[in-house]
C-alpha cells in the first residue's frame, strides 16, 4: 500500500480546488455573460484559462517530480546481470 504524505495531500487538494476556482469563474465569464463579452474578450479568458491551469498543475507536477526524482536517487541500485558473473 502506498502511504501518502500529509504535505502533498494538502497541496493535490489546494491545486484542484484552485482550478475549479478558475473554471468556474471562466464558465461563469464565459456562459453566463455570453451576449455581454466579444469574441476578443471571450478569447482572452479562455487563454488566461488555460495558462492558470497550465500554471497550477505545473507547479503541482513539478514538486512531485522533485520529490520522486530525490526519493529515486537515494535509492541504492540492485547489481545488474552482467556484474553477476563477474
Amino acid at each position: 500500500m502506498t502511504t501518502v504524505n500529509i504535505e502533498t495531500l494538502v497541496r493535490l487538494v489546494f491545486t484542484y480546488i484552485i482550478a475549479m476556482m478558475i473554471l468556474v469563474g471562466g464558465w461563469q465569464a464565459l456562459v453566463i455573460n455570453e451576449f455581454e463579452l466579444n469574441q476578443l474578450t471571450q478569447g482572452a479568458i479562455i487563454g488566461f484559462m488555460g495558462a492558470a491551469i497550465q500554471y497550477v498543475f505545473g507547479a503541482q507536477i513539478a514538486a512531485s517530480t522533485a520529490a520522486s526524482t530525490v526519493k529515486a536517487l537515494h535509492t541504492p541500485v540492485p547489481p545488474q546481470p552482467s556484474e553477476w558473473t563477474s
